[in-house]
């Protein structure tokens, strides 16, 4: 169907979405943020890979998940030279800070922690504070202690449970797939805030936060798949993240559709009818830390369940992710037991951080 189509994907983990639109006859060219750093780093290196692999036609589609986020000089040469599958790079360059958004979510009754710039110095000493990077990816960078990058602003630090809903929009309908809860490393030599995996939860929210949560993202216009991140701290839920992308759990709704969500995402409206997540089967999936540099062995992943792997003899750095696990119990509180139990059995071949889980 798509066997002469050129598909140029933009990403951390590739693999899996490789895979999924080599399924739809696609021909995707990967662009992997931590392997491919040159290609990115100018407009003038991105300009020759895009020549290079003759994608220089608004008839080659792109999709983007993580790792575009402060490349704001590349924005206008891929939507100049490419269709893009989702929404416009302007609303994932606004989405850097949260405080971009402090009109629209005031509309839609929504709050979010309050920020400061660095220059401010609200700090006092009854309440935490996060310094946070404009335009943070992955929790990387955010920390308690002192700012990590330049461009750090200050944010309340919000006690509570944090989660993310995922949802597509096209023109005609919006539609919640659920909501997840997100899981961090109980510590990092170098990042506290590191995204460590979500599990899907049937937790069940407010009906004004869902009708807020559309509210909202009609009025950004939003496009394709989307998350919001938000915490609850046991009364109310504070917004501390927009994603205008495929996030991370993109992968688990898209398979339990069949792949009918990454259809919907190329082609800018979905099949309605084969999109029903009223039965939908539990599932999450863990990003595992090295505390050590390491040679990986697939023989260690023999007991396993897993995906993002390296090559066979691939060194893995300190602090990097070596291996994501999976879990489809089908129940909230047994993928967090399946979960422990292959952590566990990686710990017979690795030295790796634990994960915090918390039962429902």
């Amino acid at each position: 169907m798509h066997s002469n189509s050129s598909f140029l994907l933009i990403g951390y983990d590739t693999d899996y979405l490789e895979t999924k639109l080599q399924e739809l006859e696609y021909k995707p060219i990967a662009i992997n943020v931590s392997l491919d750093t040159k290609v990115l780093s100018t407009k003038e290196h991105l300009s020759r890979f895009l020549e290079k692999n003759s994608l220089f036609e608004k008839t080659t589609k792109c999709i983007y998940a993580s790792g575009l986020e402060g490349r704001n000089y590349l924005y206008d040469l891929i939507e100049s030279k490419l269709s893009i599958c989702g929404n416009n790079l302007s609303l994932l360059d606004k989405s850097g800070f949260i405080e971009n958004f402090s009109r629209e979510l005031r509309s839609c009754e929504l709050k979010y922690p309050k920020t400061y710039s660095i220059q401010e110095s609200p700090l006092v000493s009854d309440k935490k504070y996060l310094f946070k990077p404009v335009n943070s990816c992955g929790g990387y960078d955010i920390s308690q202690l002192t700012p990590k990058k330049a461009n750090s602003y200050i944010q309340e630090y919000i006690d509570g449970d944090a989660y993310s809903c995922s949802f597509i929009v096209d023109d005609n309908c919006f539609k919640l797939l659920g909501f997840n809860r997100l899981l961090n490393l109980n510590s990092h030599y170098e990042n506290d805030y590191i995204h460590a995996g979500v599990l899907m939860t049937k937790k069940r929210f407010p009906e004004s936060l869902y009708n807020a949560i559309e509210k909202l993202a009609r009025i950004l216009k939003m496009r394709g798949f989307n998350g919001i991140d938000f915490i609850y701290d046991g009364n109310d839920y504070y917004i501390i993240d927009i994603n205008p992308r495929l996030t991370s759990p993109f992968f688990l709704y898209n398979d339990i559709s069949d792949n009918e969500l990454l259809k919907g995402q190329i082609d800018g409206r979905y099949n309605w009818g084969k999109i029903d997540y009223k039965n939908e089967p539990i599932s999450g999936f863990a990003h595992i830390y090295t505390k050590d540099d390491v040679v990986f062995k697939e023989t260690s992943i023999e007991n396993i369940n897993c995906m993002n792997t390296p090559h066979n003899g691939d060194v893995v750095k300190r602090g990097d992710p070596l291996f994501t696990l999976l879990s489809t119990e089908n129940d909230y509180n047994k993928n967090i037991n399946n979960l422990k139990r292959q952590i566990e059995i990686t710990k017979e071949h690795f030295n790796i951080y634990d994960i915090m889980f918390s039962h429902e």
